[in-house]
């Protein structure tokens, strides 16, 4: 794992992943079956209620709830309700989501760094012990070097001054 400090604060752990997991499946258990997937057409169709309608809504409960006498026939006013309550709860519940959805992402982005430098890090050490000449590791080091033939050696070399600025900086920051 290369030395990157959002990285190490990361507290996260497989056995958490495996809990988050099954919390997942959890919550598509409650929902499977509960809640419509539209299609792309549908979901055209349909819109979204934008701020405004929004405000027009809260608009009518505020005046269902102040003037109970005045409602007009022909709409169920308690589905009505339950709708409006239902959907600041999936407003609510979708905004978590996301936040939760951002971390993960953001955690896969250092995890998946940490790895390429890594990976980097171990390709350079190939190069190194190319040069003894050892079978085993000419072969290795053959087999990972087709991995930089599309972009040619001065990608690698590109690769190897980033990761040593990056080493250096790692050496700067512990030593301070």
């Amino acid at each position: 794992m290369a030395n990157n400090p959002l990285l190490n604060s990361s507290l996260l752990s497989l056995a958490d992943l495996q809990d988050a997991e099954q919390k997942l499946t959890d919550v598509e258990t409650v929902l499977h079956g509960k809640v419509p997937e539209l299609t792309a057409e549908q979901r055209r169709n349909l819109g979204s209620v934008d701020e405004q309608n929004k405000l027009l809504i809260s608009k009518v409960i505020s005046g269902l709830d102040s003037h109970p006498h005045i409602q007009p026939t022909g709409i169920d006013w308690v589905a009505f309700q339950q709708e409006a309550l239902l959907r600041e709860q999936l407003e609510v519940q979708i905004s978590r989501t996301k936040s939760i959805l951002y971390k993960l992402e953001s955690a896969k982005i250092l995890h998946d760094h940490s790895n390429m430098q890594d990976s980097l890090g171990y390709y350079r050490f190939l190069d190194y012990l190319n040069t003894t000449k050892q079978t085993d590791v000419t072969v290795l080091h053959n087999d990972f070097k087709t991995h930089f033939k599309k972009y040619g050696t001065g990608a690698i070399r590109a690769a190897r001054r980033r990761a040593a600025a990056l080493a250096a900086q790692n050496t700067k920051k512990e030593e301070e």
